[in-house]
C-alpha cells in the first residue's frame, strides 16, 4: 500500500476539560523521537473548548515538531485552568500563528511574555481576529442590580462582563457548553437544561448558597470544589448522562447527598446512562460491590491520552492512513 506524506491535520470539534488538571511537559525519547519524523506542517483546531493549561503542553509537542510551521485555532474558546502558565523552554519554530473568533481569560497576569521573546523574533505572519464584543462590555450596570435572568436567550457562551453585584443568575435552557465566572456575591446559579459536560469552576463564587446543574450532559459528580463552598445548601443535578462503571463516581455523588450540599432531586433524578448492564438504573441501586475502576485506564488517561489528546496529532498519524495534502477531520 502507497500512502502520500500528510502535511496539514485538523482537529474539529470536542470539548477537553475533562484534562484540565494534565501538567505533564517532559516527553519520553521515544515520543521525542516520533515527532521529530513527522512531516505535519501545519495544525488547524476549530471549535474546540480547550484548558489554556494545555496551550503549554501542545506548545511543547510542537517544538519537537521541526516541520510545523503554522498553527491555526479556529471558533475556539479557551477555559481560564490555571494561575500561572509555564512557557519556559520552548523552542518553537512556527512562523504563522493564526487566531480567528477565539475567545480566552486574560493572559497579561499569568504569562511570562519574556520566555516568548525568542519565538516572538521569528513570527513572521499573526493575524488575531477576535470577537470584539468579548473582549470589553459597553454595558453600564445600575449598582441596585442583583437579579439577573438570562434564560431561553441561546447563549452558547457567557463573558465575564457580568453586572458584578449580582446575587441571583438564571442562566437555564441555553446551550452553554461551559462556563467560567468570578462574582463574589452571587448567591444563586442556575444552569438547567444546558450541555454543560463538565461542572464549571467555582473559584470565583465564594459566596454560592443555590447551584443547579440538572438536564445537562454531566457523566460525573466530583466533589472536588463543590464540599469547599462553604454556603452551598442546595445542588440539583439530576437528569444527566452519568456513567456508573465506577464505584468511585457514584460514591461521590452519595457523599455529596450526604454532606451539608443538600441534594433536592436525589435520588429519583440520578440515573444512570451507561454502561449498558446498569443503564436506567437509580444511581443509589448500582451494587457498588459489583464496580471497580480501572486502575489502568486511570494511569492511561492521567499520562498518554491527555499528551495525545492536546494535539491529537500522534495518535491521528499512528491510527490512520494519510491522504496527501489534505485535512485529516477527526
Amino acid at each position: 500500500m502507497w500512502c502520500k506524506k500528510t502535511t496539514t491535520y485538523e482537529l474539529r470539534g470536542g470539548n477537553l476539560a475533562q484534562f484540565a488538571g494534565f501538567s505533564r511537559t517532559e516527553l519520553k525519547s521515544d515520543e521525542i523521537s516520533f515527532l521529530e519524523a513527522l512531516q505535519v506542517s501545519k495544525l488547524i483546531f476549530t471549535e474546540l473548548i480547550v484548558p489554556e493549561v494545555l496551550l503549554p503542553v501542545a506548545l511543547k509537542i510542537v517544538s519537537y515538531t521541526p516541520q510545523v510551521s503554522e498553527l491555526k485555532f479556529i471558533n475556539c474558546t479557551f477555559l481560564r485552568s490555571a494561575d500561572q502558565l509555564d512557557t519556559d523552554g520552548l523552542d518553537l519554530k512556527v512562523s504563522s500563528l493564526h487566531f480567528h473568533k477565539v475567545m480566552a481569560p486574560p493572559l497579561d497576569d499569568r504569562v511570562d511574555i519574556s520566555s516568548l521573546r525568542s519565538w516572538l523574533e521569528i513570527l513572521e505572519n499573526l493575524q488575531n481576529d477576535f470577537l470584539p464584543k468579548h473582549l470589553s462590555s459597553p454595558c453600564v450596570w445600575p449598582p441596585s442590580l442583583r437579579v439577573f435572568n438570562l434564560s431561553s436567550t441561546g447563549f452558547k457562551h457567557i463573558d465575564r462582563s457580568l453586572p458584578p453585584d449580582i446575587e441571583i443568575l438564571d442562566l437555564s435552557a441555553n446551550h452553554i457548553f461551559t462556563l467560567d465566572l468570578s462574582i463574589p456575591g452571587l448567591k444563586e446559579l442556575y444552569l438547567s437544561n444546558n450541555r454543560l459536560q463538565t461542572i464549571p469552576s467555582v473559584k470565583g463564587l465564594p459566596s454560592l448558597e443555590v447551584l443547579s446543574l440538572d438536564h445537562n450532559q454531566l457523566s460525573q459528580l466530583p466533589t472536588e470544589g463543590l464540599l469547599h463552598l462553604k454556603n452551598l445548601h442546595s445542588l440539583k443535578a439530576g437528569h444527566n448522562l452519568y456513567n456508573c462503571s465506577c464505584r468511585r463516581t457514584i460514591k461521590e455523588i452519595q457523599d455529596l447527598a450526604t454532606s451539608k450540599a443538600s441534594l433536592p432531586d436525589w435520588p429519583h433524578d440520578y440515573i444512570c446512562s451507561s454502561p449498558p448492564d446498569y443503564q436506567d438504573y437509580v444511581l443509589n441501586e448500582v451494587p457498588l460491590s459489583s464496580l471497580q475502576c480501572s486502575k489502568a485506564a486511570t494511569v492511561r488517561q492521567e499520562s498518554v491520552v491527555p499528551l495525545l489528546t492536546c494535539l491529537h496529532l500522534v495518535l491521528a498519524l499512528v491510527l490512520l492512513p494519510a491522504y496527501g495534502t489534505q485535512p485529516i477531520v477527526l
